[in-house]
């Protein structure tokens, strides 16, 4: 039997969780990704350890990518989308565009140089758990008068203009793994994001946790942090009445991690109700109960306050609207479809459910045969819910592939 192929479309933690599952089966992998690294949102997120691991799945991401650089067998296509998708299982044929780049991933070392040469900022390096490390350069930012400085700088001759190309790749089956968007917390006008100082989305939490191992408000670290849930979710006026499932789960983890730094920071959670369930996240919540303040009545309004953020909420317990200032105060932004899905969906002949997210019409399996989806562009999940869900439906495509040829 000649060797299977499988294109993988999106190379965040699903996309390499399935991945990784193909290639120890001993199938060839294409992966492609319309980033300059594979690795998606899942590693710009901090650990949330606090008194002793909280099972908040970032280690298991670390894991993943770094067992992605010791295997043979994954191809990897990054600034790249496929643009059209034709044939049937067992004989696809995949067309892949790729954008032009300025840095080889297949040279570059990550060494720096060429970062120090660039005064511009022009240059940065990926995330630490990111593959390939290789530096990203954002070309739009680079000086007209710089005279390449950092080819020059460059000893591997990884700088270097590679152009735009459209190829194609023949496949036996599909897995389409392309995440989500997170809610554009600018929508929620009266929330206050992008034009109060001190309001933040959950994602720059992360981000910030991950950097830092705290929150720092202009270099200080904030003692009134407020926590907002179900910002973009279980809302009917923005057609998504649907949990996300995983912002209570790292909003109470957040607050456990945080406090763990600085004990004296105050926290409020203000929620519709709190979604606890999953294996050892009971014990995350009565430790997070124990210390933060919960509110059962959600912000009407965020606005500035006289020495900081002024929060205007529903207090249910009370039945009344009530006042109070925090230093801080952090969205916890829901799961949306990714903002190409329709797209995606169209170039591939797959369905959106109500939602916008991949339609499964049975188990990982897509209206098109031989296509199967994977991870959180099917529907919201966590980290270690997207890593089951990718291999099941890695190991689910073989499955019908085998059928397929025996039958």
């Amino acid at each position: 039997m000649a060797k299977r192929t499988v294109i993988i479309i999106g190379g965040g933690i699903a996309g390499v969780s399935a991945a990784l599952s193909l290639a120890r089966r001993g199938i060839d992998v294409h992966i492609v990704d319309r980033a300059d690294y594979l690795g998606g949102r899942a590693i710009t997120y901090g650990c949330k350890a606090s008194s002793s691991c909280t099972m908040c799945g970032v280690c298991l991401v670390s894991d993943k990518m770094e067992e992605l650089g010791d295997l043979s067998g994954v191809a990897v296509h990054t600034r790249a989308s496929v643009t059209a998708l034709r044939g049937f299982p067992g004989d696809f044929t995949v067309e892949v565009t790729q954008r032009e780049r300025w840095v080889d991933p297949d040279k570059c070392t990550a060494c720096g140089q060429c970062m120090d040469s660039c005064t511009a900022g022009a240059i940065k390096r990926a995330p630490a758990s990111a593959y390939p490390q290789a530096v990203v350069m954002n070309e739009a930012e680079c000086p007209a008068d710089c005279a390449g400085k950092c080819r020059t700088a460059c000893a591997f001759g990884a700088i270097q203009l590679l152009p735009a190309r459209t190829f194609t790749l023949r496949a036996d089956g599909v897995v389409v793994a392309t995440g989500f968007s997170p809610f554009d917390a600018a929508n929620a006008w009266d929330l206050g994001y992008g034009r109060i100082p001190g309001v933040m989305t959950a994602m720059e939490a992360e981000e910030a946790l991950r950097q830092h191992g705290t929150l720092l408000l202009h270099g200080q670290a904030p003692r009134r942090i407020a926590f907002v849930q179900c910002v973009g979710s279980r809302n009917i006026p923005l057609g998504r009445n649907y949990c996300s499932e995983v912002c209570c789960k790292y909003a109470l983890r957040m607050i456990n991690a945080l406090r763990k730094e600085r004990p004296d920071t105050e926290f409020t959670l203000f929620y519709m109700d709190i979604q606890s369930a999953g294996k050892g996240f009971s014990k995350v919540y009565e430790e997070c109960k124990a210390h933060a303040r919960f509110v059962s009545g959600m912000p009407v309004e965020i606005k500035k306050g006289k020495q900081g953020v002024l929060v205007r909420y529903e207090d249910q317990s009370s039945a009344r609207v009530a006042h109070a200032e925090f230093d801080l105060v952090v969205l916890s932004t829901g799961i949306w479809p990714r903002e190409d899905a329709a797209l995606v969906g169209r170039r591939l002949g797959l369905n959106l459910d109500e939602h916008g997210f991949f339609d499964e019409t049975g188990h990982f399996a897509t209206r098109r045969p031989g296509v199967v989806v994977a991870g959180a562009c099917a529907k919201p999940m966590t980290i270690a819910d997207a890593i089951a869900h990718a291999q099941g439906a890695a190991m689910s495509l073989v499955s019908r592939l085998e059928a397929e040829v025996s039958s």
